[in-house]
């Protein structure tokens, strides 16, 4: 049986990196529990250059950069794992 505190919910947003802004870039995480209840929230500055903040979809501008979270840190807060597995009982 799967318990609610097991249960999360995670949206992220991107924005365009490369020559062309098509590569996609991490700028922002937001994690929360089964309840609703935010656990991580945080802009996240990409490792590259932003060549294309598709405000319009990500909702990212270039204001909230400037303070962001490097990826990297950011990886170590969420306790995101940078080696993709499988979801608890896949």
């Amino acid at each position: 049986m799967v318990e609610t505190s097991d249960i999360v919910a995670l949206d992220c947003e991107m924005v365009g990196m490369g020559p062309f802004g098509t590569e996609n870039g991490l700028a922002r995480c937001s994690i929360v529990d089964y309840y609703g209840k935010v656990v991580y929230d945080q802009f996240i500055r990409p490792e590259g250059v932003i060549t294309a903040f598709r405000t319009s979809v990500s909702g990212v501008r270039p204001v909230d950069m400037e303070g962001a979270t490097p990826f990297r840190v950011a990886r170590e807060q969420s306790g995101a794992s940078p080696i993709p597995h499988s979801p608890a009982g896949a």
